[in-house]
């Protein structure tokens, strides 16, 4: 799939391939992801752009090809889940098919009610939508998209209306239910953790752009460039030049100090390094053999469950700047560490990754 078209704030410009998989579509509010999913399932016309869907041509701009939403076999749910007010939830869930009049009700019947098994959703057949709670009306949403076999299913934001107690159940019972239905998805949100619970792979946008698409793991710990790793609220970023390279591990300059990493690269380059906040290790001694052990002062110890996140100042080249770390309570609580005071911390090198520096920076 490539697109490319104006939005009212951005400029819509991408590539992308779905495979048999989940694939979750990720960025703020405006960055295109529901202009990605309403082209494909045909609501909303690109300026420009071809879509397969299948093997099949179902948009090309360029060849004068655009088929009816009817005819892409997508799933859609959109965020408002436009189900039909009047209608029964069994009555929303066959709707699609209704329009299909060669189709034997036996048949419609069978396929309605197998869906509604799946979908927990036997009891609530003669139930209207108003009368329903959210994530049982987004259940009988994704039946009505499911229930035309689609060769490609699109969810647009559908927890966004789910209370913060109720989204960790959904997600939990939509990963389970869309692995088990084995249709390819394409889920929009806003929301990191979404993504990294239930998708295969995340794609993340910004500014109307695909930033990298890569399994959630990958995405955190290997993020292509600083602006993805912001977007993924690596909060550990450090600008620094490379003072030398020898048997293939570099000593870069940082506002942090010197960090030793691996790293093939020239002396004099500039590049961005990360670490993720849990990967930020105490250290009790100086003569430990931990490596790049750096001193600080602890300006903030806010405890998180089981965790606490301990922000660190440290000062190099006369200049400030601050590392997270992530540390278990009982370690933070034997350590004697408090705000104030000061402390000594590791970066495991292992765990440092180098980015090319970004043209903004």
């Amino acid at each position: 799939m490539s697109l490319e078209t104006r939005l009212k704030t951005t400029m819509l410009s991408l590539s992308l391939d779905v495979g048999e998989e989940l694939m979750c579509l990720i960025g703020v509010s405006g960055s295109g992801k529901s202009a990605i999913l309403r082209s494909i399932a045909g609501v909303y016309q690109p300026d420009n752009g071809s879509i397969e869907i299948g093997g099949r041509q179902v948009l090309s701009t360029g060849l004068g090809i655009n088929l009816p939403p009817a005819e892409r076999r997508v799933g859609f749910v959109p965020q408002s889940h436009a189900l039909f007010g009047h209608l029964s939830a069994g009555e929303n869930i066959a709707y699609p098919l209704l329009k299909q009049s060669d189709l034997p009700p036996a048949i419609l019947a069978s396929r309605v009610e197998q869906l509604c098994d799946l979908l927990n959703l036997t009891d609530d057949l003669q139930r209207r939508p108003d009368d329903l709670p959210p994530l049982v009306q987004l259940r009988v949403a994704l039946g009505r998209a499911l229930v035309t076999d689609p060769e490609l299913l699109l969810l647009d934001d559908p927890f966004g209306r789910l209370d913060r107690e109720t989204r960790p159940v959904a997600r939990a019972e939509f990963a389970e239910l869309l692995r088990r239905v084995r249709v390819p998805t394409l889920f929009a949100t806003v929301e990191l953790e979404e993504g990294y619970e239930i998708a295969d792979r995340v794609a993340l946008i910004d500014g109307g752009r695909i930033l990298q698409v890569d399994a959630p793991r990958t995405l955190l710990l290997r993020p292509v460039n600083r602006r993805v790793a912001e977007l993924v609220r690596s909060v550990n970023v450090f600008e620094g030049t490379i003072a030398r390279v020898v048997d293939g591990i570099a000593t870069v300059d940082t506002v942090a100090g010197m960090i030793r990493t691996p790293q093939m690269a020239s002396v004099g380059e500039r590049v961005d390094l990360v670490i993720r906040p849990e990967h930020v290790e105490l250290v009790s001694h100086p003569k430990d053999a931990a490596e790049n052990i750096i001193a600080g002062e602890v300006v903030e110890i806010s405890p998180h469950g089981q965790v606490s996140a301990v922000t660190i100042r440290v000062s190099a080249h006369r200049v400030d700047t601050t590392i997270q770390a992530y540390i278990a309570n009982d370690v933070v609580q034997s350590s004697g560490i408090v705000v104030g005071g000061r402390c000594l911390f590791s970066l495991p090198a292992r765990a440092i990754h180098t980015m090319p520096i970004s043209p903004a920076s």
